[in-house]
């Protein structure tokens, strides 16, 4: 399976693109100017990924980095900072919000004019659903964020549910929460289908526990 990979110059796109490599997919992984590939991997690993430079708020730069047809793309990349986004939040919303948007519309159209059919993964963040209320959440909680990095996070699905509805794009969106150190609860999201042959339903559930396994060592 060929997968494009966004944001695994980060932390959990460098253990996603270790676990791909380890199932024998051949990934595409994109990375930000002036950063290299996720310290996460080692340089063996680094160099079995095929890495380009991909800017969200740049269009021409989407579209340079979207070349070729996909299997899958997850969408990892954003600005994931909370304090980053409070300081400067039409920066989060152009770049999770319209970023997304961006991305979504060029393999929307792909998938559109039949020269491609990926299923695109979106991960976003449990943060959509805003403050606690002392109860588990479920997915069909309402959408109520609180903060500008939720907010454009919860942008970015809207814009990628709007190019599935107009284009058959295959969308599909994961909502992980944060994990504590203290704890062995995870979120888990199961997919309704597989991303695609050879990748599991309930992924990202997988996700979840590599991260929480990850801070606990």
């Amino acid at each position: 399976m060929k997968v494009l990979l966004t944001g695994a110059d980060g932390f959990v796109g460098g253990w996603l693109a270790r676990r791909m490599l380890e199932c024998g997919h051949s990934v595409v992984g994109t990375h930000r100017s002036g950063t290299g590939p996720s310290p996460v991997l080692s340089s063996a690993e680094a160099a079995r990924v095929e890495w380009r430079e991909l800017e969200l708020g740049n269009a021409e730069s989407i579209e340079q980095a979207m070349r070729g047809r996909w299997d899958a793309v997850v969408h990892l990349a954003a600005l994931s900072s909370g304090s980053e986004a409070r300081e400067n939040p039409g920066l989060a919303w152009e770049v999770n919000a319209a970023g997304t948007a961006r991305l979504a519309e060029v393999l929307g159209l792909r998938t559109a004019t039949r020269q491609g059919d990926p299923n695109f993964l979106l991960v976003s963040t449990g943060e959509v659903y805003g403050s606690g209320r002392g109860v588990p959440r479920k997915e069909s909680d309402p959408a109520l964020p609180c903060s500008p990095y939720a907010g454009s996070k919860l942008g970015a699905e809207v814009a990628a549910l709007e190019v599935s509805r107009r284009t058959g794009l295959r969308v599909i969106i994961a909502r992980p929460f944060p994990l504590s150190v203290n704890s062995i609860c995870c979120y888990t999201y199961r997919s309704p289908v597989a991303l695609a042959p050879g990748l599991p339903m309930g992924w990202c559930k997988w996700l979840a526990w590599t991260r929480l396994t990850t801070w606990c060592s």
